[in-house]
């Protein structure tokens, strides 16, 4: 909550700020420049607290769904829907890199198979037919 209350924007500079989060010295930046900071009118907690129920009410449960729908049409085809989410972006020539988080030494050989890993033109395809990636994005190259 506090990354959204504590929000500003600089009168003078246009930067977004937090005052909970920007160090003092980027806080005072905006000062010296002559600006003020601002807040806009919904960063507040009820405003934002409405925004997170009707989040969950009505976000939440599609993205479950069409979740589900790209996972069961990776399983079909024998992919794990991580290797597809890693592989996917890098298909747009405007993508140099995707970068994942990683813990421990399991997480980092699990992320480089998925990297690795072979998907189907079928897979890519079926995706598309199904409408849960554009008809004209591009995709990974079948290895």
């Amino acid at each position: 909550m506090k990354r959204l209350t504590g929000r500003r924007t600089c009168s003078k500079t246009g930067a977004v700020l937090n005052i909970y989060f920007s160090s003092p010295a980027e806080l005072e930046a905006c000062k010296k420049a002559g600006g003020e900071l601002l807040q806009r009118k919904d960063d507040n907690e009820e405003t934002i607290g409405n925004r997170l129920k009707v989040y969950q009410r009505e976000t939440a449960p599609l993205i479950d769904l069409y979740t589900k729908r790209v996972e069961a049409i990776c399983a079909r085809h024998g992919v794990a829907i991580a290797a597809a989410a890693l592989q996917f972006p890098l298909a747009h020539r405007a993508v140099a890199s995707v970068v994942t988080g990683m813990r421990n030494r399991r997480e980092v050989e699990s992320n480089l198979a998925h990297c690795r890993a072979r998907i189907p033109g079928d897979c890519w395809a079926e995706l598309k037919r199904e409408g849960l990636i554009a008809a004209d994005a591009p995709v990974p190259a079948s290895t």
